[in-house]
């Protein structure tokens, strides 16, 4: 009888740790995405318009356009290699921004594949 009972006990006392590591590992945010999180203004953009992006806990990606009438969703990952990847929809138009992502005392340096520096601060 008592072994029974110290069993039931270690059984619940590795079930309640489990859950705590479980709840724990999940509750946690990647660094960088936990710095990306927000809305940031910018001095670059696709064709110089946009002015504000605002990257979502759930991974969407808005990229507010100049004169803050139209804009440009998708979605938004930190890849394996520490690379920001924003996939983007526009109408019937799909694209893809690949960034190193990089910071300085002002904000956040993206430096896109295709050659372009944007600089965000909030």
């Amino acid at each position: 009888m008592l072994k029974k009972i110290i069993y039931q006990f270690q059984f619940k006392i590795v079930a309640v740790l489990l859950a705590i590591s479980l709840l724990t590992l999940t509750g946690c945010q990647n660094g960088t995405d936990s710095k990306l999180i927000g809305k940031w203004h910018t001095d670059g953009g696709r064709l110089d318009q946009t002015k504000t992006i605002e990257f979502l806990s759930d991974h969407t990606v808005i990229w507010y356009l100049e004169g803050g009438d139209s804009s440009i969703s998708g979605k938004w990952a930190i890849l394996k290699d520490g690379r920001l990847k924003e996939e983007l929809r526009n109408g019937a138009n799909e694209f893809v921004e690949m960034s190193e992502i990089s910071q300085n005392d002002k904000g956040l340096i993206l430096q896109r594949t295709g050659g372009d520096t944007w600089r965000l601060w909030r």
